[in-house]
C-alpha cells in the first residue's frame, strides 16, 4: 500500500512508518506492519511511502481482525524535541505516488515550492515537464478537472516534455482537451517532432496548430490542422468552445485514427509510406503549447487533461474517455460520485 501526505518538521530527520489496524490508539494492535520511511524537512513538501501487505503477511500478523477495528499510520523517530506536521493525505491507487497538481490559487503552490517550473505527470510514471516560460496560468474553466493550464498570448508560453521514446510505442494514443481563446496569430497546441515542417521533410510525428495565420484579432473561428505523420485532418474551432482530441496510432497495422468529441473523424493506411516506423522517432522538439519561441507562433488558449498511453485506444475507448470526464480537484481527490478505475 502507497500513501502520500504533505509533511513537514522543525528538524530534517527520517521518520520510519508502520501500519496497524487496532480498535482504538490505546489499544493492543491486531495486525501490525512495518516498512517503509519517510524524511521531512523544515519546508512543506509531498512525499510518499510503500508499507508491503501481501496476504501472506496479513494472514501471519497476530491477532484476529474485528469489525471494529481501525487503521492507524504511525510516524516515529526517537529524536528528542520532535513536531512533526501532516495534512492532505491520500491512499494511492498504484504503488507510484501521484504527484500534487498545483494550482495557482492553492495557498501550498509558493510554499509547497511548485513555483519551480516543473510541470508534474500526474500519472506517477515521473515523464515531468518543465515550463518554458511565465505565461502560463490555472483557470477553473475546464470540462475535466478543477484547473485548466491557459497559455497566454506569448511566444514562450509552453511546457517542454520530456523525450519520450516513441519508437519504442508501436500503439500509443495522445489526448487532450483544447479551447483556443482567439486566432490572431499562427498557433501550435501541441508539437511532438524533430524540428518544424509542414511540407512532411522531416519528422513531424504529431502537431495540433491553425492552418494559417489569420491576423485578424477579431477572428472568431480557423481552421486547425491535426497531423499525424503529415496525414492531416482539418477542423474549423470556435473561439472559447472547448473540444476534446486524440490521435491514435498503431505501428503493427500502419493505422491512424483521429477522434474530435469522441467520434472518428479521420483515419489513415500508412503501409504504403510506412511514416509511422520513422516519424515516431522524434526527440527534439516536443511541446505542449507555443512550441517556438517567435511571434509567428503563439495564441491564447487553454488546455486540460492532456494524457499520453502506450496503448492504442478503441473507439469505445475515445468514447468513454469523452463521454466519461473524471473530475478532481488540486489535490488529487475526487468529487463526491465520480471514480477512477485502474
Amino acid at each position: 500500500m502507497t500513501f502520500s501526505c504533505w509533511v513537514k518538521a522543525n528538524k530534517v530527520v527520517t521518520l520510519g512508518v508502520t501500519f496497524s489496524l487496532r480498535t482504538n490508539s490505546s489499544s493492543s494492535r491486531t495486525k501490525y506492519f512495518t516498512g517503509g520511511n519517510i524524511s521531512p524537512t523544515t519546508e512543506w513538501q509531498r512525499q510518499s511511502f510503500t508499507i508491503d501487505i501481501t496476504d501472506a503477511k496479513f494472514a501471519a500478523g497476530s491477532g484476529t481482525v474485528a469489525t471494529t477495528d481501525r487503521f492507524f499510520i504511525e510516524l516515529y523517530n526517537h529524536t528528542n524535541d520532535l513536531i512533526i506536521w501532516t495534512k492532505g493525505w491520500k491512499l494511492e491507487y498504484g504503488d507510484k505516488m501521484t504527484p500534487w497538481m498545483p494550482n495557482g490559487v492553492d495557498p501550498e503552490y509558493v510554499n509547497g515550492g511548485f513555483n519551480n517550473d516543473v510541470e508534474p505527470d500526474v500519472s506517477g510514471y515521473g515523464h515531468d515537464g518543465s515550463r518554458g516560460g511565465e505565461e502560463i496560468t490555472y483557470l477553473t474553466d475546464t470540462p475535466r478537472y478543477s484547473s485548466c493550464y491557459n497559455f497566454a498570448l506569448n511566444a514562450k508560453s509552453r511546457i517542454i516534455l520530456p523525450n519520450i521514446l516513441y519508437e519504442n510505442m508501436p500503439y500509443g494514443t495522445v489526448s487532450l482537451w483544447l479551447k483556443p481563446n482567439m486566432f490572431k496569430y499562427w498557433t501550435h497546441f501541441l508539437c511532438i517532432m524533430n524540428s518544424y515542417n509542414w511540407n512532411a521533410t522531416t519528422n513531424d510525428f504529431i502537431i495540433i496548430a491553425t492552418a494559417s495565420n489569420q491576423n485578424d484579432s477579431s477572428a472568431t473561428s480557423a481552421t486547425v490542422n491535426i497531423d499525424c505523420c503529415s496525414f492531416k485532418k482539418a477542423l474549423t474551432m470556435t473561439a472559447g468552445t472547448w473540444y476534446h482530441i486524440a490521435v491514435v496510432w498503431d505501428a503493427v497495422n500502419y493505422k491512424i485514427y483521429m477522434y474530435v468529441d469522441g467520434v472518428l473523424s479521420a483515419t489513415h493506411n500508412d503501409a504504403s509510406t510506412k511514416r509511422l516506423d520513422t516519424y515516431r522517432a522524434c526527440h527534439n522538439n516536443h511541446f505542449i503549447g507555443n512550441g517556438f519561441a517567435s511571434d509567428t507562433y503563439r495564441g491564447d488558449f487553454d488546455i486540460s487533461d492532456f494524457r499520453i498511453y502506450s496503448t492504442a485506444l478503441s473507439a469505445d475507448q475515445v468514447k468513454e474517455l469523452y463521454d466519461t470526464p473524471i473530475s478532481l480537484d488540486s489535490n488529487g481527490t475526487l468529487f463526491a460520485n465520480e471514480f477512477v478505475e485502474e
